[in-house]
């Protein structure tokens, strides 16, 4: 579950020579990306997950979440109303209860991404899940129109970056990251964006990691709510045991 809601990364849009688009400086369009981009006090919302994984595919899920912004993350995975999985973090910790095998994991947030070579803290899982842009970092890119979009790439020893946005209105349409020092790619592209005042919302993610290990994931987010909080309780039944990590 954690390692799910932590998945960013994109595939390429379709591109084409002709443009009609003025040149810009990635300081500009990472502003207008800013701008643009979505943000709450509070998220709710519900999203049918489907996962692939080493080309098995397995049962379709839904993921129930709750965030409340630069405080707490809270998710859960059930299947046919049968609560599979419950994740919580906040800025320091990671929470998470396994329903199935009854156990629990508690441990430090940068303990856990450090030992995975995620490279993720409370923020960076925020902008996540609100469907933003994470960047290795923000200086030294590129940037060229292609068609409607313009695409911002980056190259820096052993991380590389790409990312795609929409000429019209600077909405994140993809992003692809590679680390390979830490042998880490991830893929991934946004789009059914919602109207009103969720129109920077993109309720439609299809995101494959390619390493270290192929996981594709395809998030449909049925509704969302914005600014109605929502209990994040969290407890850990007595008789659960601690989850072994190798």
């Amino acid at each position: 579950l954690f390692f799910l809601l932590v998945a960013v990364g994109c595939t390429p849009g379709k591109r084409g020579n002709k443009t009609t688009l003025k040149n810009r400086t990635a300081n500009y369009l990472i502003k207008r990306m800013d701008k643009a981009a979505f943000t709450a006090d509070w998220l709710t919302g519900k999203a049918k997950v489907n996962i692939n994984y080493q080309g098995q595919k397995l049962p379709s899920v839904t993921m129930n979440l709750v965030m409340q912004k630069d405080q707490v993350i809270w998710a859960n995975l059930k299947k046919i109303g049968i609560e599979l999985g419950r994740l919580k973090i906040t800025q320091d910790s990671i929470f998470l209860l396994d329903r199935f095998n009854k156990q629990y994991l508690a441990k430090g947030i940068g303990e856990l991404t450090a030992s995975y070579g995620i490279p993720a803290d409370f923020s960076t899982i925020q902008d996540v899940l609100y469907g933003n842009a994470f960047f290795w970092q923000k200086e030294e890119l590129e940037t060229k129109p292609i068609s409607t979009n313009y695409e911002i790439s980056g190259d820096f020893d052993e991380q590389q970056s790409r990312h795609e946005i929409s000429g019209n209105n600077y909405l994140l349409e993809s992003q692809y990251l590679v680390d390979q020092g830490q042998n880490w790619e991830l893929e991934a592209n946004y789009g059914g964006y919602g109207t009103g005042d969720q129109a920077n919302f993109s309720f439609i993610r299809n995101i494959k990691v390619l390493q270290p290990e192929r996981i594709d994931l395809t998030l449909s987010f049925s509704k969302i709510n914005i600014n109605q909080p929502e209990s994040t309780s969290f407890n850990i039944p007595s008789h659960y045991t601690p989850l072994p990590l190798d």
